[in-house]
């Protein structure tokens, strides 16, 4: 089984890429809530898998989202 939902799903951003010394990170970590850490897996930040906290799901967690980003949700 791939893993694959086509759902989406809570997360938290858990680590961050800069390239070309931007101050925007151009991929994210994304830890889905539900899984185990070896699900883990890194997404462009211009991909349309991410959404701003609460976009498509409810239920905010109560996690502190990484500093100076956006909470997130990854799918």
């Amino acid at each position: 089984q791939s893993g694959v939902t086509n759902q989406w799903m809570c997360g938290t951003i858990v680590d961050v890429i800069k390239r070309d010394n931007s101050s925007v990170p151009s991929q994210v970590k994304v830890h889905y809530d539900s899984t185990v850490y070896k699900c883990d897996e890194w997404i462009s930040t211009s991909s349309d898998r991410l959404a701003p906290l609460d976009t498509y799901t409810s239920n905010a967690s109560a996690t502190t989202p990484g500093e100076g980003l956006p909470p997130m949700r990854g799918a």
